[in-house]
């Protein structure tokens, strides 16, 4: 066998092998990186949802003033079905971000409650829509501080025409509405919808490996999260809260409080807030969980909110302000 011969075959061979470690890697890569995509793919918890338009609706504009923080702030005042002549009031609590009077999630809220005889007024988040000032960098003291900026003006202008006044927090609001009730002990009552009772890193962190999850395996996704954590604590909306820690208030809260969660919430750790609740002896927290009702507390299709969610909603706030009649 020729020197020449000997050498091409040991060159094939070699070749072969290193093919062979090719197709290895990139089946490795595939499995890794590339399948979770195809199988999983992002989630769109309202693909589905069929909300209120506000167009739909009536409602006055008003406008009112934190003093303290020297901000002007707009809303809608969105007046129950059977009028405002002594019926309740709920000032909603917006979530993380700026607000938009076209959401169609907050707004099949608002015509869920106007239905069933209860005012709505739906602030203009600071710096959102007719609200002066910037969310970014607010506290949740600060947030809070528009939330009974809000109830300060309904008791000046509307004290006669509301029978009781309630705050109901969603998602992050759920943060903001107990600080706002301490500094309003005359709220009637506090709601809070998939506001999370962990501290604000537990929260993080949770969120980051279910936003991970979504592309790739949950043990890559429990590794990679502490990493991109750490990344965004240095944001402006996120370092001005992450050590915060919404129980000590909620423990403090005087007011009757009616929390609703959703199974298979990737955004709120509702295990955890569970936890908590049970740890701290808090009973008199009326706490309700939606088998897989999600963040966004939907039903089954996820086409409107959960049939179950709307009846107890309704039910605690007629419930509290009969109390007062």
């Amino acid at each position: 066998m020729s020197r020449d011969r000997v050498i091409a075959g040991t060159w094939k061979n070699q070749h072969f092998k290193m093919k062979k470690w090719v197709w290895i890697f990139g089946a490795v890569i595939f499995i890794f990186l590339i399948l979770p995509l195809i199988i999983k793919g992002a989630e769109e918890p309202l693909k589905y949802f069929k909300g209120t338009s506000l167009d739909s609706l009536t409602f006055s504009e008003v406008q009112f003033r934190n003093y303290e923080s020297d901000l002007s702030l707009g809303g809608m005042l969105f007046e129950a079905d059977n009028g405002f002549e002594n019926g309740p009031l709920v000032i909603m609590v917006h979530g993380s971000g700026s607000s938009h009077r076209d959401n169609s999630w907050y707004l099949s809220l608002v015509q869920l409650l106007q239905s069933s005889g209860i005012s709505v007024l739906l602030p203009d988040k600071r710096g959102s829509e007719r609200s002066e000032g910037r969310w970014q960098g607010s506290s949740i003291e600060e947030l809070a501080g528009d939330t009974t900026a809000a109830y300060d003006f309904i008791m000046k202008n509307y004290k006669d025409q509301f029978n009781c006044v309630g705050f109901m927090g969603v998602s992050q609001g759920g943060w903001v509405a107990p600080v706002a009730a301490l500094q309003r002990p005359g709220v009637d009552f506090v709601i809070d919808l998939s506001g999370t009772l962990s501290t604000a890193k537990y929260q993080l962190h949770f969120e980051e490996v279910h936003n991970i999850g979504q592309y790739t395996w949950e043990f890559v996704a429990e590794a990679l999260a502490p990493l991109t954590v750490e990344k965004l604590k240095n944001r402006e909306d996120i370092s001005v809260l992450i050590d915060f820690d919404p129980l000590p208030y909620w423990k403090e809260v005087p007011s009757p409080v009616f929390i609703a969660y959703g199974g298979g919430d990737t955004n709120c750790p509702v295990e955890r807030s569970l936890e908590r609740i049970r740890e701290e002896g808090l009973q008199d927290l009326q706490v309700h969980v939606y088998p897989e009702a999600g963040h966004a507390l939907l039903n089954p299709e996820g086409t409107g909110l959960n049939q179950s969610f709307k009846e107890d909603l309704k039910g605690f706030i007629s419930k509290q302000c009969n109390k007062k009649l």
